[in-house]
This record gives structure tokens, sequence and C-alpha cells, in this order.
């Protein structure tokens, strides 16, 4: 139940991010005539998400027949027993009214809890997801070296890249040296790691073996600030923040202040 819900509700955040990217990049996709792509995506996405909710909705459609089910038969049982019990004799047939009526009040509030198991199921899988977030390790960065004005030559060795909950590895045993100056693309298909081998550089991500080095000295060994200071990075998602261009500026360039 818990797995149904969940994969729910990674299914309807995933529908409103595609259109939330649709909408907002109407023009782009009306110019490259990719509305009927994006109808399709829409489709087979909504179609996933409705077959996710709808299993989630079967389950517990039949969470509440099965216990209760459960319950009468546990009635049944006790009943059966107590009535052996009032044919030897062991207790009065008020004795055993009074029981059975006592038995019969819990029905309801059994009933009730039962119905409670969806609602605690869906709340239990949202609030994973967020504890899956604030359980992210902190960026390491026990380095205190600053990149200095060297050369700049970058090397890439036996780097391998596993993400979390992954069965398949990003990168296996990858060995690549940038020399000072060379201009490098990374051409290939989607999912194939090439954002995964750029992410390494900034260390959003850290190899899960190998190492990346700069100059000859492992990127761990820079601090996180002074490293990133160094890279210029544009991004393939396009972020826009309101904000005058003088902030923007500071930002950048991490001025404290001034004209």
């Amino acid at each position: 139940m818990k797995r149904s819900v969940k994969q729910s509700q990674q299914m309807v955040a995933e529908m409103i991010s595609r259109v939330e990217e649709t909408y907002a990049a109407w023009a782009t996709v009306k110019l490259a005539g990719a509305c009927g792509f994006e109808a399709k995506r829409f489709a087979r996405i909504n179609r996933e998400a409705f077959l996710a909710a709808y299993e989630t909705l079967r389950k517990k459609a039949l969470g509440t027949p099965v216990s209760q089910l459960i319950t009468m038969a546990g009635v049944a049982l006790v009943v059966a027993a107590a009535l052996l019990q009032a044919q030897a004799g062991q207790f009065s047939f008020g004795e055993f009214v009074t029981f059975l009526t006592a038995l019969l009040l819990l029905k309801t509030p059994v009933q009730n809890l039962s119905g409670l198991n969806a609602t605690f199921t869906a709340i239990s899988a949202a609030a994973s997801n967020v504890f899956e977030m604030l359980d992210e390790p902190l960026e390491s960065d026990a380095g205190t070296k600053p990149p200095g004005p060297r050369p700049g030559r970058i090397a890439f060795e036996n780097v391998s890249l596993t993400y979390p909950g992954a069965d398949k590895a990003a990168l296996r045993q990858v060995n690549l040296e940038i020399a000072p100056g060379e201009k490098l693309a990374l051409v290939g298909e989607s999912g194939c790691g090439k954002s995964s081998l750029a992410s390494l550089l900034p260390r959003f991500r850290d190899p899960t073996e190998g190492r990346v080095t700069l100059d000859g000295t492992g990127l761990r060994e820079y601090s996180l600030s002074a490293l990133r200071s160094s890279i210029a990075y544009v991004g393939q998602e396009v972020v826009l923040l309101e904000r005058t261009i003088r902030d923007r500026l500071l930002k950048a360039w991490g001025a404290a202040g001034g004209d």
C-alpha cells in the first residue's frame, strides 16, 4: 500500500512538473512545432499517474472489506467459544449477553481504525520523501587549498559514479585528461552520463570510485567556495530570479556592497 501511494505521489509530481515546464516554454514549443509531441508526452504521463492512483484506490477499497471480514470472523469465533462455555455452565446467560454487547461495541472503533490505515499510509509516504531530503548528508568541505593561478589541467582517474538507490552506475572507470586551454564537448544520447561527468568538477557530487584532480591535486583538497568561484557554469535549466540588475551583479560577483 505504501509503495503504491508513494508511486502515485511521484507520478502526480512529475505530471505537474511537465505541465509547468511546457507552459513556461510555450513559445519554443510552438516555434519548434512540438505541440503534438508534448501532448503525447503529457498523455503518457497522465495515463501513468491515473494507473498509479487507480492502484492506490483499489488497494484502499479492498482494505475496508477485508478488515471487516476479519473482524466479523473474529467475533464469530469468540461468540462460538462463549456459547460453548455458556452451555457448559461456566457463566450465566446475562453474563453472555453483556460480553456479546461489549464485543459488538468494539466493532465500529476497529473498523474506523482500519479506515485510517490508508490515510496514515499516504501521510507516511509523503513524509518519507521529506525525510529523505532532510537526511541527505551535508557537502564535505574539508579542503583548505585555494585554486591559484595555475595552468588548470583537469584529470579524471578511474572515476565511477553511482547515484543512491540506482542499480546501474552512471559512470564507470572513466579516464580523461583535459589540457589547459583545451576545449572539450561531451556528446551522447540522453542518460549516458554527460551531466554526471560535468557535475563532478564543481563537486555537486563526489565520485563513488576514483578521483578528479586539478593540476595534480584532488578536488577534495580545495575548499568548495574557492573551487566553485573559479568555475564558470552555464546550466541547461533557465532560471530567472526576480531581482534588479544590481542585485544580480552582486550575487554573481559576491560583492559585499558598494555602487
